[in-house]
């Protein structure tokens, strides 16, 4: 985000296409799964996104 926005002077659009699921069914999914599994999904999200929702807000923008 920031180097968009040092390029570009604007950041617009986010897209999180990343995340993992655990390898196994959810009653053997052990501890470690779950936080791996939680930390890449939501804790992506939010790393990828905390930045550019700021900006947003600062801006009014609509954000969906």
């Amino acid at each position: 985000s920031n180097i968009a926005i040092q390029k570009t002077g604007r950041i617009d659009l986010v897209v999180n296409n990343a995340g993992i699921i655990a390898p196994s069914n959810f009653h053997e999914i052990t501890e470690d799964d779950y936080r791996r599994v939680m930390s890449t999904n939501a804790d992506g999200f939010f790393m990828s996104h905390n930045l550019p929702f700021a900006i947003w807000s600062r801006r009014k923008a609509v954000m969906w």
